[in-house]
């Protein structure tokens, strides 16, 4: 089963909805940012997004493990997964760090 979203093809239906999944928790951590950024809740800030990046950093894992590095693909996991995940666990690292850096540069 196919589906285009967006001029993206999803190879199954568990791909499109973890790229929903990803693309909402990704407009929560900015909404976050410059609800909570601008104050003094930066705990609140790095522990949503510490949730989110060991969310994704956890399938990063068990894509590689269940696609054995990306040699086999199924209908759940396949190798886009591992990169996939990967990069959005980067991002929520980065911004991780980027919230500690904005709060000691405006203290």
């Amino acid at each position: 089963m196919e589906i285009w979203f967006l001029g993206v093809m999803f190879r199954s239906k568990y791909h499109f909805r973890h790229f929903i999944v990803s693309v909402v928790a990704l407009g929560i951590s900015l909404v976050a940012f410059f609800v909570l950024g601008g104050g003094e809740e930066y705990f609140t800030l790095v522990f949503i997004y510490s949730v989110f990046g060991l969310f994704f950093f956890s399938l990063f894992l068990q894509a590689t493990i269940e696609t054995e590095w990306g040699d086999k693909n199924g209908e759940v996991w396949s190798k886009d997964c591992i990169w996939f995940n990967g990069l959005m666990a980067f991002i929520f690292f980065l911004e991780i760090a980027g919230a500690l850096a904005h709060k000691s540069y405006f203290q």
